[in-house]
Order: structure tokens, then sequence, then C-alpha cells
């Protein structure tokens, strides 16, 4: 439980999402979202017909919060050239650094320290079962000099994720994702002992 996420879904879309996880709470607002949460259930909460937020795997629901080792947004939509969704992050004190690592970005206790809390690149999947990867454009960092991959950022920064939709059929879901560090948050597939 310490290294899990504890999140207070907001009540509409548009409003600041809570996410904490070992002492510290991240502040995460979708940008343009509107319309109240209209169901609320033991590991998901729905935002109109289209959109909603919900646990991966095992999750409880106490006081408002839900406690979990992944959290994933979903977008339904029908179709399209690209999907994108902007997103302003609050950092706690003492986060400063960020890493992406091509999958996720990490936000980093320091500039260079331990990974604290990850957020997932968008995924999109078809009515056919293709999968295709977005990609995450950041604003109000710095790239660190030598740093391959590396950032700083103080206070507050914005994230685009889009995904490229051309050639998929609709229904698609759009399936970015938050995740604590403290293990591996979703099994992986194929894995050996080697």
């Amino acid at each position: 439980p310490a290294t899990a996420l504890s999140v207070k879904l907001p009540g509409r879309a548009g409003e600041p999402m809570e996410i904490s996880t070992r002492g510290r709470t991240f502040r995460v607002t979708r940008l343009g979202g509107t319309g109240d949460a209209v169901e609320h259930r033991q590991a998901a909460s729905f935002y109109g017909r289209t959109q909603l937020w919900a646990a991966a795997g095992p999750a409880q629901r106490t006081g408002g919060r839900m406690l979990a080792q992944r959290i994933e947004e979903y977008d339904i939509l029908e179709g399209g050239a690209t999907h994108r969704a902007s997103y302003r992050i609050e950092l706690p004190a003492g986060i400063s650094g960020l890493r992406d690592t091509g999958e996720y970005l990490e936000f980093c206790d320091g500039e260079g320290g331990p990974p604290v809390l990850r957020m997932h690149y968008p995924q999109v999947r078809d009515a056919s079962g293709t999968a295709r990867t977005g990609v995450v454009g950041l604003r109000g960092v710095s790239a660190v000099a030598g740093g391959n991959g590396r950032f700083v950022a103080a206070g507050t920064l914005e994230a685009e994720l889009s995904v490229d939709l051309a050639g998929l059929q609709g229904p698609l879901v759009v399936d970015p994702g938050w995740s604590s560090t403290g293990g591996l948050a979703t099994a992986r597939r194929y894995h050996t002992a080697t």
C-alpha cells in the first residue's frame, strides 16, 4: 500500500484528479474536458458514454479514493485521423526530474533520483485487435544536456498525448495510464527464466 496509487478521481471531466504515492500528491487535469461523472463503480468512473477511468488489476475504494497499482483512462472513438489529449500536471515538492523511456514518462525524486510515478504513452486498439502506440509531447520542461531523454520541470508542466488512428477500424479504444513504481504493475507476457 505504501507504493500503491491512492487516486481521487474528478467529480467532473475537466477537474483535477489527485494521484498520491510515496507521500507525494500529483494533480492531473485533462484540458478541455467537460461533463459530470455519471456513474461510479467499485473500480471505475464513467464520464459520459465515451470516457472512463478504471483500475487495471485489483483495486479498492475507500473514502472517495481508489487504491490500485495502475489506473487507466479509456476514450472510446468511432474513428478519425489523430486522437489528442492534453494534461496539466502539477508536481509535488521535491519532484523535478523526468525520464522518457519511450514507453512511459517517469517522474523522479529530485533531478536524477528514483522514479516515484509513471505516465504511460497512449495506446489505441481497434475492433480487429490491431494496436498502435502514440507519442507524448512536453511543454514547461528543459532538456538535461547529454541526458538522453531526461528533463527538468518546476511546478507545472503540460503533456500532449497523441496517437495516429489512420487505417484503424472502429470502434477504437485509446488507453493512456498511470502506474506505481513500487513493483511490476502489470504482468509481462511470454516471460522466460534465464
